[in-house]
């Protein structure tokens, strides 16, 4: 389909109260670290980072999350762009040994000359495929784009009201779990993104 993207790879993730049980079930923070040596090794800890799979809107197959500075709302697949414009994968899941994106970004004309995102090589991808696999991690686990400046705002926050999820530095963090995770040296992990479980807010 358009973009690369299937419906059904959307469609299947659970929400991110669901999500965050099964990560803690599971004690999936055990396993960042042989995670991020994979990013590490293939230099990609500066721009991706692992993503705890989830979704915060029912869609149509017809639609698909799409975000632009920070703010992601239901784009048509096939919603007309302005000229020179572009929309780029930002979070993929590892499905049959491939990677499948279920999120974007809208990439403005002005800025499309500027992008430099590195491609995701088929090493990293088996490598990580196999890492995940093997520590029955491929449902909880995905691949994501990490946001201009994420080392500087390790604690970006994420919420959702009504059809539209926001992403801001900051927040009450208590009220949220990891999402994202980006790596430093030795592989470790750390908390790029908290999401909220959106109970206060009357969704998830």
């Amino acid at each position: 389909m358009k973009y690369g993207y299937h419906p059904e790879t959307y469609a299947g993730l659970l929400g991110v109260s669901e999500s965050a049980a099964i990560f803690q079930e599971k004690q999936a923070e055990k396993a960042l670290q042989a995670c991020g040596k994979v990013f590490l090794k293939h230099d990609l800890q500066q721009s991706h980072g692992l993503v705890l799979l989830h979704r915060h809107h029912e869609l149509t197959d017809n639609q698909f999350m799409v975000e632009y500075r920070g703010t992601a709302t239901a784009w048509p697949i096939n919603a007309l762009l302005p000229g020179g414009a572009t929309i780029q994968p930002t979070t993929w899941a590892l499905a049959d040994g491939s990677m499948k994106p279920y999120e974007f970004e809208f990439v403005p004309g002005s800025e499309v000359q500027h992008e430099e995102a590195p491609v995701l090589m088929e090493n990293f991808r088996d490598e990580l495929y196999e890492v995940l696999k093997e520590k029955a991690l491929l449902d909880t686990f995905g691949v994501a784009k990490l946001p201009t400046g994420a080392s500087d705002y390790p604690d970006a926050y994420e919420i959702t009201v009504g059809g539209t999820t926001l992403t801001f530095p900051g927040g009450e963090v208590n009220k949220g779990v990891g999402a994202m995770w980006r790596f430093e040296a030795e592989g470790d992990g750390v908390c790029a993104r908290v999401c909220s479980q959106c109970r206060d807010l009357g969704g998830c």
